[in-house]
């Protein structure tokens, strides 16, 4: 795969325009992929911390083997960029978490007064109802 082009054609590259990956870490991208819809990340387009928050999450249910709890400090330490009150890190995470569940209604995340509790899920919970498809 050719990865870019000189602006002008007579010009050499300085720079081989291939990558060539090794087996080994080809595999482990094969192995470690994440299933992510392009309509999702047309739909949280508008906003960094929802798109961060969906590939964050979409990493961690994966891979967990049993329920997480996460404190609240080290989400606020994460996604809580610009928020100087707790309260209104919270506000603003809940309504995230409810977009993401508005999207995907089988995530396996809640949010209680100690942080965000979430389970274990197979690529599945990811998957996009029919009657909520984005375009």
């Amino acid at each position: 795969m050719q990865l870019w082009f000189s602006d002008t054609p007579d010009q050499h590259s300085l720079w081989p325009t291939t990558i060539q990956f090794s087996k080994d870490f080809y595999e482990q991208l094969q192995n470690h992929a994440l299933p992510i819809d392009i309509r999702i990340l047309r739909a949280l387009s508008n906003s960094a911390r929802r798109l961060d928050l969906m590939m964050w999450v979409t990493y961690r249910i994966t891979r967990l083997q049993e329920k997480l709890v996460l404190d609240w400090n080290p989400l606020k330490e994460q996604f809580g960029e610009g928020y100087t009150r707790d309260r209104d890190f919270r506000a603003a995470l809940h309504d995230d978490i409810a977009v993401l569940k508005e999207l995907f209604p089988k995530l396996p995340l809640k949010l209680t007064e100690r942080g965000l509790e979430m389970d274990a899920a197979d690529p599945s919970a990811l998957a996009i109802p029919k009657r909520k498809l984005i375009t």
